[in-house]
């Protein structure tokens, strides 16, 4: 099922955080990011057939198209139906949400020392309570990230798709004491996987997508093992932003081209050397699709215990690299902004896609179905019932 999201970059004026919704003129622009939902958590409910194109869910209207970022927002007042929430980033301190999977942290328990860092001590409030948490993928399942948000008071989690989350560790105890760090671990390293995770060029998918670069290791840094999350940024992004894929393609036809080959202007390296004495790593175009997050089962391996993991009640959503970036980078350059008169924040208003709800037609269509069965099946055995 695909999701999406109107999203507002709000900029008020001496005006309260209290009375945002209380029809408060807002300046912002607001556009949707589709999604892809979860099969353990709810989802969010259906959107209104009349606001499904242009309009923002809380009852302001955009004078653009759907797509666009530019645009208006007044007289805002959220709907119960469809309420907005502030969008947030994870605590500093659990920038994954998986500490609780890891053992580290128990945001059951706000009064524990394990989440003193995150809990308020005199109000046990996280400060995420009716928000939605925007978290990167990996290091832990899709469920423990939901249940740990839901813990914190948040009303839904978004999971944002990263190269960073394409690698693992085999051995995740594995001392790497003395390394450098400038080449990856070989023999330790679970690498993406071809067609699934990249593509390559040869025997190109539809629209001629993949391609691959060759780039010398010392461009890179593969710290934290086995990857290093620094270098997200420079194998993302188009050409003119500097992408080494992008400098660094075989058989392009100059950096103009990349994006023709590569829509998701990301790359990941595959693991494999693209020179004999290997000072050059092979990297490819990445996909970057959504994907339907499943439940992690009854056998997860992660510290929570079973009979203490309740069942997921916020939505659970899914956003590509492409868009779940643009959101991180709104966020920060909100929190930048944030302080004097000035309040500036992020809002997601979270919602199915219409569909059309049962109409006595598609009843009167099932019941000419069976008729229509029932008549020509009575018919085709009239000869058996002669004999």
């Amino acid at each position: 099922m695909c999701i999406c999201f109107v999203l507002c970059k709000l900029n008020t004026s001496h005006v309260p955080f209290a009375s945002l919704h209380n029809y408060t003129t807002i300046i912002g622009y607001l556009f949707r990011v589709p999604a892809s939902g979860a099969n353990f958590s709810s989802n969010p409910p259906k959107a209104p057939g009349k606001w499904t194109d242009n309009k923002a869910l809380t009852g302001g209207a955009s004078s653009n198209e759907a797509n666009q970022i530019n645009g208006v927002t007044s007289n805002v007042k959220s709907s119960s139906s469809h309420p907005a929430h502030r969008l947030s980033l994870p605590p500093s301190s659990d920038e994954f949400l998986c500490n609780e999977a890891l053992g580290t942290a128990d945001y059951e328990n706000p009064s524990g020392n394990s989440a003193s860092n995150v809990f308020d001590s005199d109000t046990l409030l996280s400060g995420y309570e009716g928000g939605y948490i925007l978290v990167p993928r990996g290091h832990c399942t899709f469920e423990a990230k939901a249940r740990s948000a839901q813990r914190l008071g948040a009303s839904g989690v978004i999971v944002r798709n990263t190269l960073d989350s394409r690698y693992s560790l085999i051995d995740k105890d594995a001392d790497t004491a003395g390394e450098d760090f400038d080449y990856p671990d070989w023999g330790n390293t679970v690498w993406p996987r071809e067609k699934n995770d990249y593509e390559c060029g040869t025997n190109k998918a539809a629209d001629n997508v993949g391609m691959r670069a060759e780039i010398k290791t010392d461009k890179l840094y593969f710290y934290p093992p086995p990857y290093g999350e620094n270098n997200d940024l420079l194998l993302s992004g188009p050409a003119v932003d500097g992408n080494l894929c992008a400098k660094l393609m075989v058989g392009g036809e100059g950096m103009d081209t990349f994006e023709t080959y590569c829509p998701s202007e990301r790359c990941l390296l595959t693991g494999r050397n693209a020179s004999d004495d290997g000072s050059k790593l092979e990297a490819c175009c990445a996909w970057d699709k959504w994907i339907t997050m499943s439940s992690d089962g009854d056998d997860d391996g992660d510290a929570v215990p079973q009979h203490r993991e309740e069942k997921i009640k916020i939505p659970a959503l899914f956003v590509t690299m492409e868009n779940g970036d643009e959101l991180y980078d709104i966020i920060k350059d909100a929190e930048k902004n944030s302080g004097g008169s000035s309040v500036q924040f992020v809002n997601v208003v979270p919602y199915a896609r219409w569909y059309p709800s049962v109409h006595f037609s598609s009843i009167a269509v099932w019941v000419l179905t069976i008729i229509t069965l029932w008549f020509a099946s009575y018919k085709s055995a009239e000869e058996y019932r002669t004999r």
